[in-house]
């Protein structure tokens, strides 16, 4: 069995085989905002739920924070390789989303 130390060690050491840089994030607070409109429209309804008050939408509050984590810039790289390495999408405004976005795909209205 692996532990979490375990993980983090060995998940840092393949990605430095292949020249990726980790960068490890403290979770905490990132699943209570919004992942299309920011700060002040959500809330957590309950565990493992967040809801979008304006949209009246339901996501799971792992892929809102792995989202959120996701466009946070970080302090020495900017936002990462995400839509700036893929030939012909630029990155949309924060409170638009791209389309069939997987973070936001199967969501449920309450």
């Amino acid at each position: 069995m692996w532990t979490y130390g375990y993980l983090l060690r060995r998940i840092s050491g393949v990605a430095e085989e292949y020249g990726i840089t980790v960068i490890y994030v403290n979770e905490a607070h990132t699943s209570s905002k919004c992942p299309i409109h920011g700060h002040g429209c959500g809330k957590r309804v309950k565990r493992g739920l967040f809801k979008c008050t304006t949209l009246n939408k339901v996501f799971n509050a792992d892929l809102v924070g792995a989202y959120n984590i996701l466009i946070t810039p970080s302090p020495t790289r900017g936002r990462g390789n995400g839509l700036e390495t893929q030939p012909g999408i630029e990155s949309p405004p924060r409170g638009d989303v791209i389309p069939n976005h997987p973070a936001l795909a199967g969501t449920l209205a309450l």
